[in-house]
């Protein structure tokens, strides 16, 4: 491994700070980065709250980890991206959803858990997010419980990787290199 995914669920904001400074210095002992995910439904809801944090505790090998997903449902827009250094970016995960933000938490976290969509199959702006990315390695996380129990794993991780591939085929920039 090379990075340490992290998220944020307290709201204790001294604390949060606190811990993922020390998170980096431990990991940085390794040569690994701390990358921060954030998700609409904890503490760090959003891109402008992970800047926050790594613009707070100047830690070198602390970086942002986008999730297609909570990008999206934070209400984050693609140019966003243009305010992060590029170097704060390592990998991303990628999936899709529906274009419509639910309005109760509780739903929310059931399609974040149970029910993301293959890429290309939502109304999320994937290759516009995408391509203002550096070319960083895709992590597919596609969590679908339905999907599961009627493929199987096997071929639900099959049709995840497939549909990515022929959704950046079209989508994403002409000569990007992108891996999987």
């Amino acid at each position: 491994g090379r990075h340490v995914l992290s998220s944020i669920w307290t709201s204790d904001r001294d604390l949060y700070l606190e811990r993922f400074a020390e998170l980096c210095d431990i990991a940085g002992k390794y040569g690994l980065t701390v990358d921060l995910e954030y998700v609409p439904i904890a503490s760090v809801t959003n891109l402008a709250g992970v800047l926050d944090v790594l613009n707070t505790v100047k830690k070198e090998n602390a970086g942002v980890m986008i999730d297609i997903h909570h990008f999206h449902r934070a209400g984050d827009k693609p140019e966003d991206l243009d305010k992060v250094p590029i170097e704060w970016f390592h990998f991303l995960h990628l999936c899709d959803a529906p274009g419509e933000i639910p309005s109760s938490p509780e739903e929310m976290t059931r399609i974040l858990r149970e029910e993301r969509l293959y890429v290309g199959e939502g109304g999320i702006d994937v290759a516009g997010i995408v391509n203002r990315l550096p070319e960083i390695p895709c992590s597919i996380e596609l969590p679908h419980v339905k999907r599961v129990k009627e493929y199987g794993y096997e071929e639900h991780a099959r049709r995840c990787l497939q549909s990515a591939k022929e959704y950046f085929a079209k989508y994403v920039t002409e000569g990007r290199q992108v891996s999987f």
